[in-house]
């Protein structure tokens, strides 16, 4: 797991056994070229050594230019994006130095 603690004050988390339970989620969509949607998705089952985030802020890079421009060859109904800033919500029971409810980046994944 790539991680990095964010630099920021905490953010706060519902308790647990209040949280809705998430089963889908927003994900941006490679559709075709020249054309990424953001669509539902069912929500990743969360292995011991996953994290599930709240994404709330994420870049674009060179690779996201290059797959939305045709160039870099992916599968239609791929999730793009891979450089996250968000909260973590769920934390898998082998993952350690990390909490739910830490603001983090994620390195490219």
């Amino acid at each position: 797991m790539n991680l990095v603690a964010a630099p920021t004050a905490p953010v706060a988390t519902l308790p647990e056994h209040i949280r809705p339970q998430v089963s889908k989620l927003k994900a941006a969509v490679f559709v075709e070229p020249g054309r990424i949607a953001l669509q539902d998705k069912p929500a990743p089952d969360v292995g011991a050594l996953d994290a599930l985030l709240r994404i709330t802020t994420t870049t674009i890079c060179g690779t996201d230019v290059h797959i939305l421009r045709g160039e870099y060859p992916v599968a239609k109904r791929l999730t793009v994006g891979h450089e996250p800033v968000g909260v973590i919500e769920k934390l898998g029971s082998a993952v350690q130095g990390y909490r739910e409810g830490q603001r983090v980046v994620a390195d490219a994944i």
